[in-house]
């Protein structure tokens, strides 16, 4: 899938100022993208945020705008009034948006001492302009500034860079990223202390990963020594299993408050939602289902982050390393279907389900100029509603067919053959994305 045949998405630095007192954040966006033929426009994502200026320049000089058309369902069209040429060319935003509902930017539930995003599917488009689709690779540049909270802590996919911090504010920069899919770029913000407990892992290669896990102090009941054990072994398992080393110089494996989905595989920073990994009032919290959690999150660092694929085969394989990994780390026998011969992958089911089901299902709204916004008084509700929707892709029928579809391939081949292929297919293609024929090729030919 591609937004502009001519642009290619080279680039981005993307910076946030967020003022929880106010419920809002400003910021900016420059991106870098490369003309391959001439053309007077370019397509891109914004939506429920006000764009508040847009310059577009190539070779260092400014080029004319003529016009923006905002499509209703997030994409927008930026029209120059003369071409631009085949070379690098320059987009500029400033945005401002609300801090609000449970996807974008927003509050980890009712704690509004942690803010966090969400981007899956579809989501990036609510925190600012961006070519919010899963084919595009690139890397980030992020900064992150909180006023009007006390010494926050500030959390992002990569290390830190560097920190400034005044009376009313905190300013932090992460080191640019690897290129990866903008769903998986994120940060969390806890204005509040955070228990954490780190160790730096040697993986096999001889290579050191710090890993740490986290979670706000009023949650103290959260078994993160548990998390932290289970993340070294995953990892290092992981990565013998693939004879690839973690993609990335840090993990982070972040338990918030409240997330809309059990867990969410941010590169280099997993999120947790603190109600899956929570014991419920007499009970003991279930260690199959939380390490199965945080192995398929750990899978994904890999198969989905490192290198792209559809949706069913990254849910599939990590499901299959999710069973294979949690089985060895709680000791238990394979977990693994077993009656899965002639299983077929989900590959019509996936080709029904729409791209873009949150803004595909809403009526299109005509948003004044320079604004990429729903109507006025929609409710939060509503917004919520349109995140389950856009996890419509997250179904159980999915999930099973796309499990059964791997281990079938796997007793077919052998585990053995059946992981040599998948390490090969992983180092072929790192920063890049795998077709859906190539992948089924790998496993299905002799």
């Amino acid at each position: 899938m591609s937004l502009n045949e001519n642009v290619t998405p080279v680039s981005c630095a993307v910076s946030w100022k967020l003022d929880p007192t106010t419920n809002t954040f400003t910021g900016n966006a420059i991106w870098q993208i490369n003309i391959e033929s001439p053309t007077n426009f370019v397509k891109l994502h914004a939506l429920e945020i006000e764009i508040t200026s847009l310059k577009v320049s190539q070779y260092k000089k400014p080029v004319k705008l003529n016009g923006t058309d905002y499509h209703g369902d997030g994409l927008i069209t930026l029209k120059t009034s003369e071409n631009l040429n085949e070379g690098r060319a320059e987009l500029y935003f400033a945005f401002k948006g609300d801090i609000k509902g449970t996807i974008g930017i927003h509050y980890s539930g009712s704690d509004t001492t942690v803010l966090q995003t969400h981007f899956e599917v579809t989501h990036a488009r609510r925190a600012f302009p961006c070519f919010d689709i899963s084919t595009v690779r690139v890397p980030y540049k992020v900064t992150v500034t909180v006023s009007n909270m006390s010494d926050p802590s500030i959390l992002s996919n990569q290390p830190i860079r560097s920190e400034k911090t005044s009376k009313s504010e905190k300013m932090v920069e992460f080191e640019e990223t690897p290129p990866i899919p903008v769903y998986v770029l994120a940060f969390a913000v806890f204005g509040c202390d955070i228990l954490s407990v780190n160790k730096d892992l040697e993986l096999s290669s001889g290579a050191v990963l710090p890993i740490t896990v986290s979670v706000s102090a009023g949650h103290k009941k959260y078994p993160i020594q548990l998390l932290l054990d289970a993340t070294c072994k995953g990892v290092q398992e992981c990565s013998d299993y693939l004879q690839l080393d973690f993609p990335l110089s840090k993990l982070d494996v972040v338990v918030v408050p409240k997330l809309c989905i059990g867990g969410m595989e941010n590169h280099g920073i997993i999120f947790l939602d603190g109600t899956e990994t929570a014991p419920a009032k007499g009970k003991k919290v279930s260690n199959d289902s939380l390490i199965e959690l945080l192995m398929h999150e750990i899978a994904h660092m890999w198969m989905g982050n490192l290198v792209g694929f559809d949706f069913w085969v990254k849910e599939g394989l990590a499901q299959y390393f999710e069973k294979i990994l949690a089985d060895s780390f709680l000791g238990r026998k394979c977990s693994l279907p077993t009656n899965v011969e002639g299983s077929t992958a989900p590959v019509e089911l996936d080709k029904k389900k729409k791209p873009e089901p949150a803004e595909v299902k809403k009526k299109p709204s005509k948003p004044s100029k320079k604004k990429a916004k729903k109507g006025a008084g929609t409710a939060e509700k509503k917004e919520e509603a349109d995140a389950v929707d856009n996890h419509d892709v997250f179904n159980g029928e999915m999930y099973s067919k796309s499990l059964y579809w791997v281990v079938n391939a796997e007793q077919k081949l052998g585990k053995q053959e059946f992981l040599k292929r998948l390490s090969g297919l992983l180092e072929d293609h790192v920063d890049g994305f795998v077709e859906e024929k190539v992948f089924l090729d790998t496993f299905t030919t002799k």
